[in-house]
C-alpha cells in the first residue's frame, strides 16, 4: 500500500522498491507447489488465487503509465512485440532496444514502458486462465477476485487493442465480465464503465465485442442498476479530483461516466436542453 499510494514516484529509489516487490511476488508465484501451478483445469478457488495475484501485480505495473507511452512507434517495433501467428494470448512483449544515451536521458520513461509491457504480458497470461475457467465451470457462479481480474485485464488492454494478442485477450476477458454480469450487478457496472470509457476516448472496441453489446443492450445495463448500486469503491477512476484514500460509490462513478458527452452532437443536445 505504501508503494501504491506513494507521492514521489520520481524518486530513483522508488523504481528500486517496485522492482524488489515485483521480484518478491514473482518468486512467490513460481514457488507455489505443483498442485497450485496452472495445468489446465484447476479447483475454482485456485483460479481466484491467480486472479488476486494478477490484479495486484497489474496495478503495480500500471503505476507508471503516465510517465511513458506504452505503445511503440512503427519504427521501434520489433519482431517480438507482435504475435507471430493469428490471435493468441501469449505475445513476446520485449521492450524496444534503446541506446545507452537514450536510456540515460529518459530513465523514467524507459521504466514506465517496461512496466506497461509487463502489465500487458500478465493480462495476456491471465486471459488464458479466464478462458480455462469459463470452459470448465461456466459463469453461473464466479468467484469475487475472478470478476475483479476480468475488469482489471479489460481496462489494462484497452490501451493496446491494436495488438492482435491484446485484442484476443480483451475479447475473452470482456465476455467473461458480461457473463458474470448476468449474476452480479457490480460486474455489469464495470462493463458499463469500460464501454463508456472506450466511447468517450475514441477507442474502437473489437467488432465481436460491439456485436455482443448490441445484442444485450437492453439487459446489460438499466437505469435501475444505477440506483441499486451502493458498494463503496476506491476512487481510482477520478483520482485527480480526490485525495488518496477518499472513496466514492460506484453510483457516483457511473453517473460521472454517463455525464460525459460521447460526441459533439450529444454535447450540443445537452447544452440546448
Amino acid at each position: 500500500q505504501r508503494i501504491l499510494y506513494a507521492s514521489d514516484r520520481g524518486d530513483p529509489q522508488f523504481f528500486g522498491h517496485v522492482e524488489a516487490l515485483t521480484e518478491e511476488m514473482n518468486h512467490w508465484k513460481d514457488s507455489l507447489p505443483d498442485t497450485l501451478q496452472f495445468h489446465g483445469r484447476m479447483p475454482a478457488p485456485v483460479y481466484d488465487l491467480y486472479s488476486c495475484y494478477a490484479s495486484v501485480i497489474i496495478a503495480l505495473y500500471s503505476l507508471f503509465q503516465p510517465l511513458g507511452n506504452a505503445r511503440l512507434a512503427p519504427s521501434e517495433e520489433t519482431s517480438q512485440s507482435r504475435p507471430k501467428q493469428g490471435f493468441r494470448y501469449h505475445a513476446d512483449l520485449t521492450p524496444p532496444c534503446e541506446s545507452p544515451e537514450s536510456r540515460e536521458g529518459n530513465v523514467q520513461s524507459h521504466f514506465a514502458r517496461t512496466m506497461s509491457y509487463r502489465a500487458f504480458a500478465i493480462a495476456h497470461d491471465h486471459a488464458v486462465r479466464l478462458a480455462s475457467f469459463r470452459h470448465h465451470y461456466g459463469l453461473k457462479i464466479a468467484p469475487p477476485y475472478f470478476v475483479q481480474a476480468n475488469g482489471v485485464v479489460c481496462f489494462t488492454l484497452l490501451r493496446d487493442l491494436d495488438n492482435p494478442a491484446s485484442a484476443a485477450a480483451f475479447k475473452e476477458a470482456f465476455r467473461c465480465l458480461l457473463g458474470a454480469g448476468m449474476q452480479l450487478l457490480w460486474a455489469r457496472g464495470m462493463a458499463r464503465m469500460l464501454h463508456l470509457t472506450a466511447k468517450n476516448t475514441g477507442i474502437q472496441l473489437p467488432r465481436a465485442i460491439e456485436t455482443i453489446l448490441e445484442a444485450v443492450a437492453d439487459t446489460a445495463w438499466t437505469k435501475t442498476d444505477t440506483e441499486m448500486l451502493s458498494s463503496c469503491w476506491p476512487n481510482i477512476a477520478i483520482a485527480k479530483d480526490a485525495k488518496v484514500g477518499e472513496s466514492v460509490t460506484m453510483e457516483d462513478l457511473i453517473k460521472k461516466w454517463e455525464s460525459l458527452a460521447v460526441d459533439p452532437e450529444e454535447e450540443k443536445v445537452k447544452q440546448s436542453g
